[in-house]
């Protein structure tokens, strides 16, 4: 639950009023960044006290929202396309091994947890898109028909 509130503080819930109202400050700012609303003044002061990893990826969101609908589309289609062909990779490796046995279960995975980072990564590029990375994955599982990887 810690990533959606760092990275998609829109669809985080705050547990506390006090968090809520941190939350919709910060939902506020990156909404007026990423349409360009902000004088120098206050992305300069977003600049301060935001981390860098954070201001790059505002960045990278301001950049995917200038450009047109449909390269948005093309790009997030092809990151799904890639979530799914992984997914069904994930599936034919493990049917019908004995590859998960107590013990065994990190054992051969490793060039396909290097991929699910690389994918992660690459949609990171993009901005996040407009929903975030757990939902994506949600979503193409439940387009699947598997169960969602990431439980709320």
């Amino acid at each position: 639950m810690a990533s959606r509130q760092y990275e998609q503080p829109e669809n985080w819930a705050a547990p506390t009023a006090k968090m809520e109202w941190a939350r919709r400050i910060v939902v506020e700012a990156r909404a007026k960044f990423v349409r360009g609303e902000m004088s120098p003044e206050e992305v300069a002061d977003i600049k301060q006290e935001f981390p860098a990893e954070i201001f790059a990826q505002l960045k990278l969101q301001k950049t995917f929202a200038e450009t047109s609908k449909v390269n948005q589309k093309v790009r997030l289609n092809k990151l799904r396309h890639r979530v799914k062909n992984l997914l069904r990779g994930c599936a034919n490796k493990s049917d019908g091994t004995r590859r998960f046995r107590p013990g065994k279960q990190q054992s051969t995975l490793k060039k396909l947890d290097k991929r699910w980072k690389q994918l992660k990564r690459d949609y990171l590029k993009t901005g996040g898109g407009f929903i975030g990375w757990e939902d994506l994955v949600n979503n193409v599982c439940i387009e699947m028909g598997a169960k969602p990887m990431y439980q709320k």
